[in-house]
């Protein structure tokens, strides 16, 4: 393999992967160079010529002849294994090329074509590999990009930055035949380059300018299109009832209504098959959404299907709705809880001791919570208020369940003030309940007769409920609970407030923070994890849950975009008890936000998924030539909007650079600085990466 780079060298390839990432192929000379300067004050004719020979396509290694704006530059399969960051690639690359030398071996030309050579197309190549259109055409990009800069073997090569390519192969593939790594394959291929020419700067025309102009247009348009092939929100249930449940719940119920018009279904055939759709809301910006369930619940099966799809689909969010088990100590069945923080209780040590906890706790971001936390779920379908009968039917039920009604904490939601005790009179002089010498109710045989009667004609559940959204502590096991020890046992573990136990929320929030993405569990309260189950409340559980996971979507996704301190925005004032329509938004009494700038954001965060910035670096990323061209008063909106932690994008990219080579502590400021970050925020980048 070619010889290891240094730090600014190292720089130039990962900025040739992220902009063929964006764009779907590699760069001319002039966008690189118009990159590498606006973003990092780096010169591309100085630095191309400096890389180790062997890694980039387009260029004379220590040449000194200048290099055309419209000279393509790229990564040979070396440099973008150099990256780190094409694994995936790599590997579908070296599965290409051993077909590639099977069929030119088994290829028999007509009798009358005696020089015609193999075909292989990029439809052939996702069927071989199993990727499907249009999910992964990103992906058949950036392989036909690597394939194109490797001299393996192909005599022709057509479709160069599409998804529809077509490559004819030559004899030189024979030597691959049974090439099962990178290393191997380097061995063997030829070590010359066939760069595109050099054409000295002063030679182009009119004519090159116009087409480079329209090239740069092209890339935009590419990257446009690109980003709308992520998804924004990634939706898990782990059982066919709740996946059906999130499913109705997002549908639309007709095209005019807010919500996901049509469905469609994606790689059915495939380990990870799931439902794709947008989902509209009046006023806002669509969202898309991928809703997927493993084959069975469990951490175990859930785990494996979730980072198949965060792979495949890029989601910028997390979020799964369902069931659990409530602490009955602080909810009530048909409760929704949103879990902050979400930790897997069974991790530790057991030892002849006892067993000791080693909890990795996980936490919803401070906006994510708050909106939880001031979320009313009374316009929601699922929530009604009750009626007498009904109110004295849930008194009676839990009485038979063994519970105290007096401090229950559902017991404001079905006896506001001034009803109890007249509900208690009217059900004692009905024959349902005694009363204690104490006051304690109790039931009487026919108030147990009565109850056993109506559940035993209740074979539906609950269509509306009074419930309650909490937001508190969730622990994740491997096993459905039963025990209502369980409590008690957490609480004597250390954790003294858990709201619900369920069984998958701690891998949902583990894989979010590994992919760095935002996250959120809704599971509705079915039992109480104790011997006397009710089934009943299954149906009624998952379908609030959805309901209310995705309402919190709507106000969590694509956020609308406003300028401080504009006079035309009145405050959104929160009122205790209310209900609140929309806590993230504002009501614009004047001129609407512009689309531009929401279709910003949108970028912003897609960026802000795949590598880290600092405000300025950002807000030119958006509004340069070379970016995504928005106006520069868009763009700088755009990113004020948006709750970042500048800290916490230093600290990123402080990382991302001392994985890529090594630093001073001085040079590794003075490169965020270079970056953009406040001295500040530099200083605070490097002291967490332990520089």
């Amino acid at each position: 393999m070619p010889e290891p780079v240094g730090a600014h060298q190292r720089i130039v390839l990962d900025v040739l992967w992220v902009l063929l990432l964006r764009g779907g192929r590699w760069p001319t000379f002039q966008e690189l160079d118009l990159h590498l300067y606006r973003a990092l004050d780096l010169d591309a004719a100085q630095l191309l010529v400096k890389v180790p020979p062997g890694l980039l396509y387009g260029v004379n290694t220590g040449s000194a002849m200048p290099i055309a704006g419209t000279t393509t530059i790229g990564l040979t399969a070396a440099g973008a294994y150099a990256t780190g960051r094409a694994q995936r690639e790599l590997d579908l690359f070296l599965a290409v090329v051993r077909q590639a030398a099977a069929m030119e071996r088994d290829f028999d030309p007509p009798a009358d074509r005696p020089d015609l050579q193999a075909d292989l197309v990029s439809a052939d190549v996702a069927m071989l590999l199993g990727l499907s259109l249009p999910e992964d055409s990103a992906l058949l990009k950036r392989l036909s990009a690597i394939l194109y800069t490797e001299r393996w073997g192909w005599t022709s090569f057509g479709g160069l930055g599409t998804d529809t390519w077509k490559i004819r192969i030559g004899r030189e593939v024979r030597r691959f035949q049974q090439v099962r790594d990178i290393a191997t394959y380097w061995e063997l291929r030829p070590k010359h380059w066939l760069p595109d020419k050099p054409v000295p700067v002063a030679m182009r025309s009119p004519a090159a300018t116009r087409r480079q102009g329209a090239v740069v247009q092209a890339a935009r348009d590419s990257i446009a299109k690109q980003s709308l092939r992520h998804v924004d929100v990634l939706v898990v249930a782990a059982t066919p009832e709740e996946f059906d449940a999130a499913r109705k719940t997002a549908s639309a119920a007709d095209p005019s209504c807010r919500g996901v018009v049509r469905w469609e279904q994606r790689d059915s055939d495939g380990p990870s098959p799931y439902l794709l759709g947008e989902y509209r809301i009046d006023g806002k910006p669509p969202f898309t959404v991928a809703l997927a369930r493993p084959t069975q619940m469990g951490a175990r099966s859930t785990g494996p299907v979730v980072a198949r799809l965060v792979e495949r689909l890029r989601p910028a969010s997390l979020a799964m709705c369902g069931v659990c088990a409530g602490n009955p100590a602080s909810t009530a069945l048909g409760d929704v809880v949103i879990g902050t923080p979400v930790f897997e209780w069974d991790e530790g040590k057991h030892s002849a001791a006892g067993f000791e906890g080693a909890y990795q706790q996980f936490s919803l971001s401070p906006r994510w919570r708050r909106t939880g936390e001031d979320f009313n779920p009374v316009n929601l379908p699922s929530y009604g208020k009750p009626s007498e009968p009904e109110a004295f039917l849930w008194l009676l039920e839990q009485l038979y369940r063994g519970q105290q009604t007096r401090d229950h904490p559902a017991r404001a939601q079905y006896f506001p003030n001034g009803t109890w005790l007249p509900g208690l009179e009217r059900l004692e002089e009905q024959d349902l309940i005694g009363r204690e010498p104490t006051g304690e109710a109790v039931l009487t045989r026919d108030g147990s007769a009565y109850v056993q009667r109506r559940l035993y004609d209740d074979v539906d559940g609950p269509q509306r409920l009074p419930f309650r959204v909490l937001v508190g502590p969730m622990a994740s096991g491997s096993a459905v609970m039963a025990d209502p020890d369980v409590w008690n046992w957490l609480k004597a573990m250390g954790m003294r407030k858990i709201a619900a136990v369920d069984m998958e929320a701690a891998t949902i929030a583990t894989i979010a923070d590994q992919q760095e993405l935002s996250w959120l569990v809704v599971k509705g309260v079915t039992d109480h994890a104790d011997a006397q189950k009710d089934d009943r409340y299954k149906q009624f559980a998952a379908r609030a849950s959805a309901q209310v996971m995705f309402a919190l979507l709507e106000r969590l996704v694509h956020a609308p975009v406003v300028a401080a301190g504009d006079p035309t925005v009145e405050p959104v004032i929160y009122v205790p008890n209310e209900p609140i329509v929309d806590p993230t938004t504002v009501r614009p009494t004047g001129k609407p936000v512009p689309a531009e700038q929401q279709n910003a954001v949108r970028s912003a965060k897609r960026y802000l998924q795949t590598a880290a910035f600092s405000r300025k670096g950002l807000i030119e990323q958006l509004s340069s030539d070379a970016g995504d061209g928005y106006s520069s008063e868009a763009a700088t909106l755009a990113v004020d909007s948006l709750d970042i932690d500048y800290d916490e994008q230093a600290a990123k990219s402080a990382q991302n650079y001392l994985r890529m080579s090594g630093f001073s502590r001085k040079g590794l400021i003075e490169q965020l600085e270079y970056e953009g970050f406040t001295h500040s925020q530099a200083v605070h980048g490097v002291d967490e990466a332990g520089l």
